[in-house]
């Protein structure tokens, strides 16, 4: 569903993308991903999340408490992520 391109940031382990703004039925949002190596070493646990609703469409490996924090961080660093999208959009 969503296609990640712009890299954010890394912190403990976790990668952080975003889309560019996605523009459906009249309503704005970008999808923000995490992703970790898990500790199998046979994958990567994820988490993608629908901004600016909160809306986690795919998760796999994070606990209950790491989505909590995921959505926290997602929804404060939501303007900067927003206009990382943004400019790209007006670029492209």
């Amino acid at each position: 569903m969503c296609t990640n391109k712009h890299y954010y940031c890394m912190f403990n382990g976790i990668t952080v993308t975003t889309s560019d703004i996605i523009d459906e039925e009249y309503k704005e949002y970008i999808c923000v991903r995490f992703e970790r190596p898990n500790n199998n070493n046979n994958g990567f646990d994820f988490a993608e999340i629908i901004m600016p609703d909160k809306k986690f469409i795919k998760a796999f490996g994070f606990s209950e408490d790491e989505l909590y924090w995921i959505e926290s961080f997602a929804a404060d660093n939501l303007l900067l992520m927003w206009e990382m999208a943004k400019e790209s959009k007006q670029i492209a």
